[in-house]
């Protein structure tokens, strides 16, 4: 009888477990379709950018743009692909940052293929002799299209 009980409860585990719903999207965008989450492989995108930023490996940093990519920095400026480059590899202040997060998203449009990262990092600027010049906190979205690539840019800035 015990055995029957048992195998009574596991079953409706199962059953009740099966029924448990989530929830897929939430939010809205510019078209009537619902957000959802995108996917990590858009974030690990992001993650590689970051860390050849942060190594000065501005000319690896290529592969994963799009030769059309446009770039929009928090005080207006916008660059492309290479112009983009260039202004890293000519700056001559230090940064120091941490990588506080990132997640991907997407609207539920089958024929859109673009995910956007949204990404946040608190940043110290400083002089190459150490004098620090300005701290903030920097909300970055990256447009990732379907080939894997970055095809828009842009930053926020709030100071610190």
């Amino acid at each position: 009888m015990n055995k029957y009980i048992l195998i009574l409860f596991a079953m409706s585990l199962i059953v009740s477990c099966s029924q448990v719903t989530s929830t897929t999207s939430n939010g809205f965008g510019p078209r009537d379709f619902a957000i959802t989450m995108g996917s990590q492989s858009s974030v690990d995108v992001v993650i590689a950018m970051d860390k050849l930023w942060k190594e000065g490996d501005f000319d690896g940093m290529r592969e994963h743009i799009s030769d059309s990519a446009r770039f929009v920095w928090e005080d207006g400026r916008v660059h492309s692909r290479e112009e983009f480059i260039n202004s890293l590899k000519s700056d001559s202040l230090m940064y120091s940052w941490t990588f506080d997060w990132a997640f991907s998203v997407k609207d539920d449009n089958a024929e859109e293929t673009n995910e956007w990262v949204n990404a946040g990092f608190n940043v110290i600027a400083s002089t190459k002799s150490g004098d620090t010049l300005d701290r903030g906190h920097y909300n970055e979205w990256y447009r990732i299209n379907k080939d894997g690539k970055i095809s828009f840019w842009y930053n926020t800035k709030a100071n610190r």
